[in-house]
């Protein structure tokens, strides 16, 4: 029997072969690696922005919060802390935040019962708040207009300082909005809304 040569010709080949075939191999293993990376981190940004959405989910309606305590103030009703305090996000008519604020984070908003027939709602924090448009939103919410205003002035010592008063039967809702400048140099609103009754007539 003729015994085969060791040819080393044929040693390299069967190396190159194997080297070809674990290069290949490892190329398929880095593409599902990469796509299965890739679908982690979709997930994981997926996770994130609903994580972000929860987290900007609106606590209340602004205009059904002046809505409920103008109804309260029109049938004599006493205002309790109990039932209108609140501190939190507040949104408009679509369940948006009324602004953010300065860290991107929805904006925040307190509801005070300052007596048993007046309350006053403020933003807490500085940010994109549009002071003109939620006034509109708000009173149109009452089925007011322009024609309702008692009372629209700048204050006299304060420049940066606006305020209207709309008369709704049983008192009256003002509407104050104090231009400030934030630390990045441009100018953010201050903004509280104050509703009363008028004193009972003797």
């Amino acid at each position: 029997m003729k015994k085969l040569s060791n040819n080393p010709l044929n040693s390299s080949a069967t190396v190159s072969a194997s080297y070809a075939m674990m290069t290949a191999a490892f190329i398929i293993i880095a593409v599902i690696q990469s796509s299965c990376g890739k679908m982690k981190t979709d997930q994981a940004q997926d996770s994130g922005e609903a994580s972000r959405q929860e987290q900007f989910h609106a606590d209340a309606d602004i205009a059904m919060s002046v809505s409920s305590i103008v109804d309260a103030l029109k049938v004599g009703e006493a205002l309790d802390s109990a039932d209108y305090d609140f501190e939190g996000i507040l949104t408009d008519g679509l369940g948006r935040p009324i602004y953010t604020d300065s860290q991107g984070n929805p904006g925040e908003w307190s509801v005070d019962v300052l007596t048993d027939s007046s309350a006053a709602i403020r933003n807490l924090n500085t940010g994109d708040l549009l002071p003109d448009q939620l006034e509109d939103y708000i009173v149109k919410g009452l089925g007011l207009d322009r024609s309702n205003i008692i009372e629209s002035s700048e204050y006299d010592d304060d420049d940066d300082t606006e305020m209207s008063v709309y008369d709704f039967g049983a008192g009256m809702i003002r509407f104050e909005k104090r231009r400030v400048h934030v630390p990045n140099g441009t100018e953010s609103v201050l903004m509280t809304i104050a509703l009363g009754r008028y004193p009972a007539s003797e």
